[in-house]
């Protein structure tokens, strides 16, 4: 890989963890919101229900503000947002980022049966979510 292309994979990727920073806050407050304050939960042992109703609100909200600022932030070739418009584009999006759900809901739900409190819990499925997440985009829509 010559140095051109690195620092552009390079910046892509730094721009892709600013995104997935935002996003995170964004699914995070809301995971919270919904898990402590409307649905009451505990810190510790929370119902996985509850759990997994309140993951679900922050992921569509983590999604929508995700994809938003991939179209127009990450991903910022001609090429890339030619592949990154249209329906087909957001359904892979979505697809890719439901597996992402799938496997954060493991993650919370199992690391909170271990004991984990619930927001740590979060931040640890994040960041390996957060790898799959970027792989799966390049590779399938931002080509």
């Amino acid at each position: 890989m010559n140095k051109e292309k690195f620092s552009k994979l390079f910046w892509e990727m730094f721009r892709f963890g600013i995104v997935g920073g935002i996003s995170f806050i964004f699914d995070t407050v809301f995971v919270l919101l919904f898990n402590r304050v409307i649905f009451g939960q505990p810190q510790l042992h929370p119902d996985p229900f509850y759990t997994l109703i309140s993951t679900a609100v922050g992921f569509a909200v983590g999604l929508t503000v995700n994809y938003l600022l991939s179209r127009f932030f990450v991903f910022v070739s001609d090429e890339q947002k030619k592949n990154g418009k249209g329906f087909k584009a957001f359904l892979l999006f979505a697809i890719i980022s439901i597996i992402g759900l799938i496997l954060t809901e493991v993650l919370v739900i199992g690391l909170c049966a271990l004991g984990m409190v619930d927001f740590w819990a979060k931040v640890v499925a994040a960041a390996i979510v957060m790898i799959w997440n970027y792989v799966g985009r390049k590779v399938f829509i931002f080509k």
